[in-house]
């Protein structure tokens, strides 16, 4: 197991799949975390703890692999943000901070390795039933927190299965933005369509 909030971690990794294989053609960020819990509730240990995975961990890894792939001439960096990457939502601070940060540094990309052979994948998954829906993250029971709780439970019906069928689709059509799962689509208009109002749209929806 990969602890990717480990710098020399990960970089080892890089170098032990260059002396394993040769190469690499596909480098997919995906790890994360979250706690859920107002602004003023995150402690700044949680703050901490999911922004050293959720970005470092994907920093590290753009990093450690890039020069390997640019070297080739040939790959793919693929760095999972998420819906929270697109939009704010309440209760989820620390891992919408890293959301965003993560679609900042993968639109980077896009402006930087044109004509490099290398190309940056930016994903941003809707509620997908993996294991993070399942973790006690809830740790603060506040009125608020108990409401986006529910709520988010009631969103995370795609497969990981089929999200990451979804994936794999939008890598061999050669997209760089994927929008995968349940609500990532009608998400994503809202924010484009009402960017300084969707708050409303979201509080609504999440019953607050």
């Amino acid at each position: 197991m990969l602890d990717v909030r480990s710098r020399e971690a990960v970089f080892q990794f890089a170098d032990e799949v260059v002396r394993d294989f040769g190469y690499a053609h596909f480098v997919i960020n995906n790890a994360g975390t979250s706690v859920l819990a107002t602004v003023e509730h995150t402690t700044m240990e949680v703050f901490e703890k999911v922004i050293d995975i959720n970005l470092w961990g994907v920093i590290y890894g753009t990093k450690a692999f890039l020069p390997i792939l640019l070297k080739q001439r040939e790959g793919c960096i693929v760095n999972v943000s998420s819906v929270f990457g697109l939009l704010a939502t309440p209760c989820a601070a620390a891992y919408t901070v890293s959301k965003f940060a993560v679609r900042g540094l993968t639109e980077t990309l896009w402006q930087e390795l044109p004509g490099s052979g290398v190309r940056a994948v930016l994903v941003h998954p809707g509620g997908i039933n993996t294991n993070i829906s399942k973790e006690r993250n809830n740790v603060y029971a506040g009125e608020m927190e108990q409401k986006v709780e529910k709520a988010n439970l009631g969103q995370m019906t795609t497969t990981p299965q089929s999200c990451a069928r979804q994936i794999v689709d939008g890598l061999k059509r050669g997209k760089p933005r994927l929008l995968v799962g349940n609500g990532a689509n009608i998400l994503h208009w809202i924010s484009r369509l009402f960017p300084d109002s969707y708050g409303v749209l979201v509080r609504r929806k999440l019953g607050l």
